[in-house]
């Protein structure tokens, strides 16, 4: 994910170093959270990315193709934007539109969450105040000496600090600030949490989208694919693993797994987008 990030981020003052071994780690595999966008996409995306991160209230895109192309290619930038960059937190989930101007440059005023502006405009010292709650805790939960070490430490510290809530009228839910910060989300906000965690110690991971099935029931449900030192992706799920007794039911699993008597697949079942092929069996840490 996002290989201009890492130096963005530097420049804004936090996360630089953790987010440069992340864009260096990516260089060794496809950029799963691009996959879904075109080539003329990838590189709208990428200059949105740096305007977000730059908090701007305008960002701009010169792109190479037609207006219909740039138009159809923003709906997918977006849905992008905000599964696949937790730390973007302020972005909003309100009706976004852009438009061409000069006939090659795409032109957009993001929405964002009110609580993060002021008078009209993006409050930055607010998103700065969040960002340094974050970058507290991203100390805190700490990593380990493998990979390995450093993904169990991250489920550990979601299922054991972070409470399950599902509320509508609560954005932070949806967002890595509800685990993070409130300590209470719904799934994406664990699925979130968990690859910022991920992002800033070097670990390749991705926020899958899709329908989860449990107890019989069906349900929307977002969790994570996480790439391991064996260079295959495996199945992580923070949120069913705080909401069971066992913290680790869902934890590095491969296709080949069947858990409450549901093939892996079944029971975690895609929403059509373009993610890592997972490894058949589940991680060993021998």
């Amino acid at each position: 994910m996002k290989k201009i990030v890492s130096a963005l981020l530097a420049a804004a003052m936090l996360f630089g170093a953790a987010l440069s071994a992340s864009a260096a780690a990516k260089t060794q595999d496809k950029d799963w959270t691009q996959a879904d966008l075109s080539k003329l996409g990838q590189g709208i995306y990428q200059d949105f990315v740096k305007g977000l991160h730059n908090m701007q209230g305008t960002v701009t895109s010169e792109f190479s193709g037609t207006s219909q192309q740039a138009f159809d290619q923003f709906g997918k930038i977006l849905q992008v934007l905000k599964k696949q960059n937790p730390e973007i937190f302020w972005l909003s989930y309100d009706y976004q539109s852009c438009k061409v101007t000069g006939g090659d440059t795409l032109s957009w005023s993001p929405d964002y969450f009110s609580e993060f502006k002021s008078g009209g405009k993006l409050d930055k010292e607010k998103i700065k105040s969040v960002q340094q709650s974050l970058e507290a805790v991203v100390n805190s939960v700490g990593t380990g000496k493998t990979t390995y070490e450093t993904v169990t430490k991250f489920n550990s510290w979601l299922t054991q600090n972070v409470a399950y809530t599902f509320d509508y009228s609560n954005s932070h839910v949806y967002e890595l600030t509800g685990a993070l910060v409130d300590r209470k989300c719904a799934c994406e906000g664990y699925a979130k949490a968990f690859k910022f965690l991920c992002d800033n110690a070097g670990i390749e991971c991705v926020v899958v989208s899709g329908k989860g099935t449990t107890g019989g029931t069906t349900y929307d449900h977002e969790w994570n694919y996480v790439k391991m030192d064996d260079g295959k992706w495996y199945l992580m799920d923070c949120t069913w693993n705080a909401l069971g007794a066992n913290k680790q039911k869902w934890f590095l699993l491969g296709t080949d797994s069947a858990v409450e008597g549901m093939a892996l697949l079944t029971s975690h079942k895609e929403d059509g987008s373009k993610y890592p092929e997972l490894s058949k069996a589940n991680y060993s840490a021998q």
